[in-house]
């Protein structure tokens, strides 16, 4: 990626060869363009018409307002920007580094191994279309005075049938590159609402992977030999080093956010064996999503093993434990500590309701807080407040070390 889209780096790095990086990028551009953009939305008009057909005018009108401004904020934000284009950075290197691969390979004589009979099977790509993708660059490449090879016909090569079969061949490049999810294969074929769609957020990305990662390396390996299972092996091990990087990484920066004494605490045990190992296990892209669709079962009946490796989840102090084997006699089973627990549980797997659940929290302790009755716990209901106040501004360390040395000048428990 640095080679590709850092000047001084292309212009070091291609000096001498056969072959114009330009030339490259304007090929890309025409084959594939630029694949995530916020140029296509709807209009608050759109939005609000299309709820008024199924609700109130005033509700419609206000719903449509909300929708059209958090969307319109969304697409304004600067994570929303980075997330975009690093996406396409990712992609567009993929594709290119291929291409180049794939022009060296048809003019230069020189083979590649991203085009064997195993992995051009693997793209649905016949013998005879990769013939026919080798021709279109022969037909479309010229050698010019200075040596290099320039595409002398960018229309012609875009209005080429052959160019389709390129096209499928970068879509695969694609693929392997970035789990997209964005695509239609990829997208649910039925759309049940808002509700399930707020209780599987976060956990569709999950399915998707083992869609698009674990079973597909399945059938690599089963179809394609044991250099396809070398090659999956290779992706499995860089993928679960990055994600251990990443989770150390993402541990230490929310200990930031955390009061010293709580801090070492907090680190101890997230660095600590067992939970490393199933950081890195559970978070690959490859082999992870299996751990994240246990921890979804198991989640209700207190088996939420994914718990502290969230990198959407604040750290916090864990649960009380409950007395073990203790009798219901007494008491309405709906009111009992099992149940209570696994209707808790069940809506801590739902990120929306624990926003609301935090937003009650933070209104009762401000109430508290605001009334100063005699007898109170004054100090833990403005810790209440304070820690409820975290879930409503932006997860980074920065914000959340501010926000912890606000809450400490204001007289909360350190330790909290």
């Amino acid at each position: 990626m640095l080679l590709k889209d850092v000047p001084i780096l292309k212009e070091w790095t291609t000096a001498g060869k056969s072959l114009k990086p330009e030339d490259i990028s304007a090929m890309h551009d025409l084959l594939f363009g630029k694949e995530l953009d916020d140029l296509i939305r709807p209009s608050r008009a759109d939005i609000v018409d299309n709820l008024r057909n199924r609700t109130s005018g005033f509700m419609a009108t206000l719903a449509g307002n909300v929708k059209w401004f958090t969307g319109e904020a969304a697409v304004r934000n600067p994570f929303t920007w980075l997330l975009q284009e690093s996406s396409n950075l990712l992609m567009d290197a993929g594709r290119q580094g291929m291409m180049i691969d794939l022009a060296h390979q048809v003019l230069n004589g020189r083979q590649s191994k991203l085009f064997t009979p195993e992995r051009l099977r693997s793209a649905s790509i016949s013998q005879e279309q990769f013939q026919g993708i080798s021709d279109l660059i022969r037909e479309h490449f010229t050698r010019d005075s200075s040596g290099k090879w320039a595409l002398n016909d960018k229309e012609g090569l875009a209005k080429d049938v052959r160019s389709m079969d390129l096209w499928r061949l970068g879509d695969r490049v694609a693929d392997e590159t970035i789990l997209r999810a964005h695509k239609v294969s990829s997208q649910a074929s039925i759309q049940y609402g808002p509700v399930v769609g707020a209780a599987m957020q976060f956990k569709m990305f999950v399915l998707r992977s083992i869609n698009g990662r674990m079973v597909r390396g399945y059938w690599e390996v089963h179809r394609n030999g044991s250099r396809a299972a070398l090659d999956q092996a290779a992706q499995v091990g860089v993928s679960v080093g990055m994600a251990t990087m990443l989770y150390a990484a993402s541990a230490q920066l929310k200990a930031l956010g955390l009061p010293e004494r709580a801090r070492k605490d907090y680190l101890d045990k997230a660095f600590s064996f067992p939970m490393m190992s199933y950081a890195a296990l559970s978070r690959s892209s490859h082999i992870g999503a299996p751990a994240g669709v246990a921890s979804f079962i198991g989640g209700p009946f207190g088996y939420d093993w994914a718990k502290t490796a969230r990198s959407s989840i604040l750290p916090r102090e864990p649960a009380p434990k409950r007395a073990e084997g203790k009798p219901i006699v007494g008491t309405s089973p709906l009111h009992s500590d099992g149940f209570q627990d696994f209707v808790a549980n069940s809506l801590e797997q739902v990120p929306a309701a624990g926003v609301l659940a935090y937003a009650g929290m933070g209104i009762y302790s401000a109430a508290k807080v605001a009334a100063d009755k005699r007898g109170d716990d004054i100090q833990g209901h403005r810790t209440d407040l304070w820690n409820a106040l975290r879930f409503f501004v932006p997860n980074d360390p920065g914000t959340q070390n501010v926000m912890m040395r606000m809450a400490q000048d204001s007289g909360v428990r350190a330790t909290r």
